[in-house]
């Protein structure tokens, strides 16, 4: 290994690393940054143990009269895979040879470095809001293949940023219930998002497409990030998508207790929806909620809302990620209230973050002992440095979130 590739190991181990698991934990949304971080201790399944009920033996009764029966309180665990999240880092060997000093090595670094953290930040972001299976988007209709360009029409383009690389599959037929890869939809880059039509055109060889049967609900596929499907984290869609059928090994229509609440706001969301859904889950579900996110939809109704009805903030909340929120009184209790996109638009998803962890081992380097954490890619000029992490989000009372439906204005 040159000199200068070990000056390099050492300054990505030395300067970049020790911000950059501090960041990935709490940058990607308010909800990252909220929530407890909790170290893997484990290759086996994480898990959380959460009291259901209350103890039942209590009584009334009359002097000499008998006791009431034991009623040991009762528990529910949870449990979830832990998933393998990975960050590429990737120099030239020319830059390696040209860089003979330190400035002049972390400026070639900088941009490389702080390109894949925002890709793990924006991808981390993603998949706490989705449900494991790390779909991206549904394709809506037909594609169109031109001059090695692969245009799509989609359901939603929220998930969707460009230069992120990602998997084409497809139903065989119509009664797939599973997407099929072909070689040539894998790895697929993305060039174009059109936020206005809802459509992404790909990188792609005139060969690609989507090539396969509408389902009944006209659905010829749909878009995951390249190797990700149904390895992503167990993020908040699985707790509050209904179409989710089972949470933490628990089957949603036979165990009520892990479901959200849900409050219809009726195209009028208000502080007092709020304080219903708030109450409600404190109430039935021993939920402390005090995060409200809501998409984009309902965040305008809410603020203009706050407008017209005069609403006191307590204060502005500031997130290290950038965004900003408002807490406000809700009953006698504080929340904060953010915009996040990857909530439905006319939703609000209410969490307790206290309830919420994310169990994880911090980002490392990959070491590959005598070259250490850098390996050069077999038929190319260029050396790559591997950041790996492994864990998942776990909630020990999915039951007490609330669901609130239908917040954007009429």
């Amino acid at each position: 290994m040159s000199t200068n590739l070990t000056t390099i190991s050492n300054i990505l181990k030395d300067q970049y690393l020790p911000a950059l698991k501090n960041q990935i934990t709490t940058a990607p949304s308010p909800f990252m940054e909220l929530i407890k971080k909790v170290p893997l201790t484990t290759g086996g399944k994480i898990t959380a143990v959460a009291p259901f009920g209350i103890n039942g033996g209590f009584g009334f009764g009359t002097e000499g009269g008998s006791t009431p029966s034991s009623g040991t309180r009762a528990y529910k665990r949870f449990e979830v895979e832990p998933v393998d999240m990975y960050v590429d880092i990737r120099i030239s060997d020319k830059t390696v040879k040209l860089a003979n000093q330190s400035g002049a090595l972390l400026s070639a670094l900088d941009d490389e470095v702080m390109g894949s953290y925002e890709s793990a930040k924006w991808n981390v972001s993603r998949a706490l809001f989705g449900d494991g299976t790390g779909k991206l988007c549904t394709i809506s209709a037909s594609a169109s293949a031109e001059g090695g360009k692969l245009t799509l029409s989609v359901n939603d383009t929220a998930r969707l940023i460009e230069g992120l690389t990602v998997d084409l599959y497809t139903y065989a037929t119509t009664a797939s219930p599973d997407g099929e890869l072909a070689e040539k939809n894998s790895a697929l880059r993305v060039i174009e998002v059109d936020r206005s039509k809802n459509t992404v055109t790909l990188e792609a060889p005139d060969s690609a497409g989507t090539n396969a049967a509408s389902t009944a609900v006209l659905n010829y596929g749909f878009l995951t990030v390249q190797g990700s499907y149904n390895k992503e984290l167990t993020g908040l869609k699985a707790i509050f998508d209904p179409s989710v059928k089972t949470i933490y090994g628990y089957t949603k229509k036979e165990s009520p207790f892990v479901v959200p609440l849900t409050v219809d706001a009726n195209h009028l969301i208000s502080d007092t929806v709020i304080y219903d859904a708030v109450k409600q889950a404190s109430d039935y579900r021993n939920g402390s909620i005090d995060l409200v996110m809501m998409g984009d939809d309902a965040f305008r109704a809410y603020q203009n809302y706050m407008r017209d009805n005069n609403v006191v903030v307590c204060e502005k909340a500031e997130f290290v990620g950038g965004a900003s929120g408002y807490k406000v009184l809700v009953g006698s209790r504080t929340v904060t209230v953010v915009n996040e996109r990857l909530v439905p638009k006319a939703e609000a998803w209410c969490v307790d973050t206290s309830a919420f962890s994310f169990v994880h081992l911090d980002f490392d380097f990959c070491d590959y002992g005598n070259s250490g954490i850098f390996q050069l890619i077999p038929g190319t000029s260029y050396y790559r440095a591997l950041l790996a992490s492994y864990g998942n989000l776990i909630c020990k009372n999915p039951g007490g979130c609330a669901r609130i439906t239908n917040c954007g204005e009429a």
